[in-house]
């Protein structure tokens, strides 16, 4: 019995040690886990501090005194001096919050703070964890500022300038007064750009932006849009006019000469305006009008403002309508030519026939060259329309020419006499339909062959070789050189309408008529009167000397079949 009772007291105490050993080997797991949690909270980027239940400052890493720039001594056994509620934090149990402190260098510090409660020396204490995100909310901002501001000049952008623009619009409306939006675009911008170069172009719009802040009211904004396109938001108007006061100012200011790089820089531009509530209700109807407005100025020569009209919104309309058919205008078929007879004005007898184009506009109606041509330039669809038109005139030539020997007139555009193939294309209609080339007149207006007349001359040899004849349509209205009539090409001079309509009664009219024929007729040329309507129009051009004539008083302007009965009956 002594023998068990003794191995039993053995093995106890085998436990017993056993026991005492774990716990020494936790004691020193836990040390050395207490000891890693002191190095990562020690060794932290984040500022850490551990306070007791009477918020006095017990512990506080090294990231925590780097980040607010305090000692040791300056932050143990005192209040922490931030402006945390902690009581009311552990209350709500937030998981975080967002807090700007000061440093004692005059600097902000922006964290996001963390609170986690524990015990510190067996009694209440809270670890409080700083995250430093100040670089973060400076990037943010600025982040902000570009998404709102133009990068160049500083100026808001077109984003965040509609909302001002909507800010301005519920100033005006609760004081019962008007807003203007004025669109300003630099006149010959792109031209500066191409030749000085990009970098002073950058710094004309900087200064532009300048000045355009410097000539405005506090209450009203500005804007770059892009490019050099400036909007400005005049609010709180007593009258519109003073929109056009203001815009007036702009101008003469911009007029002014710029030093940029050592070289001086003259610039203008061209203003639409747009009033609130006349024109539009939001930003983007208010921007739409002035835009056009702006556009009116350019068209007008530039250097001055417009206010919109309703006028410039249905003719822009109109154009879209154009722009929008030019795409099938020839495949649905709603182009058509029309003649009219050309008179000798001696004998009254049909000497030749002007092929004349048109357009059946699906919603417009019918249209003439004048309405379409200059947008179909623009839109790169000259060059078919035109191809079309000489081959349908010719093939028309070709039906006349086998009731009567006439001379055949047509129309080329300026944009297409350049084209290298347009000679080869009119020589092989001439030669497809069995017309005389001696009787066939390319017109061309005066304004238009004066871009080029050296490329024109160049383009055309052959034919002219061949004796196709150059007729300037519409003289006195265009450039009026009267060099070019010494070495181009010409035979025949077409006397514009505007010239005839009062011959009778106008004697400046008639001066100028005679001058010209006078002149024709003595260097080679024969003329020809376009819009002649009566018999005492006839008559004093006949007196006049002149050669030909076309107009109402001899025939409208006729469809194929029309014409040939015109001719049979002559």
């Amino acid at each position: 019995m002594a023998k068990m009772k003794q191995d039993s007291d053995h093995r106890f105490q085998a436990e017993i040690e056993s026991l005492r050993n774990k716990m020494k080997d936790l004691e020193i797991k836990l040390d050395k886990i207490n000891e890693a949690f002191s190095n990562i909270i020690d060794n932290s980027s984040d500022g850490i501090v551990i306070v007791d239940h009477k918020k006095r400052v017990v512990y506080a890493n090294v990231a925590m005194m780097h980040l607010f720039g305090r000692t040791v001594a300056d932050l143990l056994g005192n209040p922490l001096n931030i402006d945390i509620n902690i009581d009311e934090w552990v209350q709500q149990e937030k998981t975080a919050i967002e807090i700007t402190a000061p440093k004692p260098d005059g600097t902000f510090l922006v964290s996001n703070v963390f609170i986690f409660n524990m015990e510190w020396n067996n009694e209440p204490a809270f670890l409080i964890e700083f995250h430093n995100i100040t670089e973060q909310k400076k990037n943010e901002k600025k982040l902000e500022y570009i998404s709102r501001h133009d990068y160049l000049t500083g100026l808001r952008n077109r984003f965040y300038f509609e909302k001002e623009i909507k800010e301005a619009i519920q100033r005006s409306e609760s004081e019962n007064k008007y807003m203007a939006l004025l669109y300003l675009d630099l006149d010959n911008f792109k031209v500066i750009n191409n030749t000085l170069g990009h970098d002073v172009g950058d710094l004309l719009l900087k200064e532009v932006s300048k000045l355009l802040q410097d000539n405005i009211r506090q209450s009203d904004h500005i804007a770059r849009l892009g490019g050099d396109e400036f909007v400005l938001v005049l609010s709180s108007l007593r009258k519109p006019e003073y929109a056009g006061t203001i815009a007036s100012n702009v101008l003469d200011k911009l007029a002014d000469v710029f030093f940029l790089n050592g070289v001086e820089i003259y610039t203008n531009g061209s203003i639409g305006i747009a009033i609130y509530p006349w024109d539009g209700k939001t930003p983007e109807e208010l921007i739409k009008s002035a835009d056009m407005a702006m556009y009116a100025a350019k068209e007008r020569g530039k250097n001055q403002y417009r206010y919109y009209s309703d006028e410039m919104n249905r003719e822009n309309e109109e154009q879209l309508y154009i722009l929008n058919g030019l795409r099938k205008v020839i495949s649905n078929e709603e182009l058509f030519l029309l003649f009219q007879p050309i008179i000798d004005v001696q004998t009254r007898c049909c000497w030749g026939i002007e092929a004349l184009l048109r357009w059946q506009h699906p919603q417009l109606g019918i249209l003439y060259p004048e309405h379409f041509f200059s947008i179909a330039e623009k839109a790169g669809m000259m060059l078919p329309i035109e191809k079309w038109v000489i081959e349908n005139a010719f093939f028309y030539f070709g039906e006349f020419s086998a009731i009567a020997n006439l001379h055949f007139s047509i129309n080329i555009s300026s944009y297409n006499h350049h084209d290298e193939n347009m000679a080869e294309i009119i020589e092989n209609f001439i030669h497809q339909f069995s017309i005389d080339s001696k009787n066939i007149i390319l017109e061309l207006t005066e304004t238009r062959i004066m871009l080029s007349p050296e490329l024109f001359v160049t383009r055309f040899k052959e034919l002219l070789t061949a004796g196709i004849s150059v007729a300037i349509d519409d003289y006195g209205t265009g450039y009026s050189s009267l060099s070019y009539l010494k070495y181009l090409p010409i035979t025949f001079i077409k006397i514009d309408k505007s010239f005839i309509r009062d011959i009778v009664h106008d004697q400046n009219d008639r001066i100028i008529v005679e001058s010209v024929i006078r002149l024709a007729h003595g260097i080679g040329l024969k003329v020809i009167a376009e819009g002649v309507e009566t018999e005492e129009q006839l008559r004093v051009l006949k007196s006049l000397q002149c050669d030909y004539c076309q107009g109402f008083y001899f025939s409208i302007p006729l469809h194929p079949v029309e014409l040939k009965a015109y001719l049979q009956q002559k």
